[in-house]
């Protein structure tokens, strides 16, 4: 607030473009004439941390990292049922599936 009364500020528009390569963004506030643009040129780095979130990538990547991430939970789970098969009981197996199942969820929830 000021002394004359509330603070207004104009309208702000942002969009912004993720390619494995670059960035674009631009930002426009109304009332002006002017659009501001920034292009980022991505590092090695910078484009192996674009593909691991994603970003700049298509349908057939993401399905790809899905299927991924799948597989790898199918084979923790099949792994802990042929160790459970072979070493112990069924109540230990169980136990130790449940056990994961709430350390993930702890995990996921901090």
């Amino acid at each position: 607030p000021t002394p004359d009364g509330p603070l207004t500020l104009p309208a702000r528009w942002e969009m912004r473009g993720v390619t494995l390569s670059e960035s674009v963004a631009a930002s426009y506030v109304a009332g002006t004439l002017l659009v501001r643009t920034e292009l980022q040129q991505a590092n090695f780095a910078a484009s192996l941390n674009r593909l691991h979130r994603g970003m700049g990538t298509g349908l057939s990547w993401q399905l790809v990292g899905d299927l991924a991430a799948l597989a790898m939970l199918l084979l923790a789970l099949t792994s802990l049922l042929m160790w459970n098969k072979l070493h112990g009981p069924a109540a230990r197996g169980i136990a130790l599936l449940l056990l994961g199942a709430l350390v993930t969820v702890l995990v996921a929830l901090l």
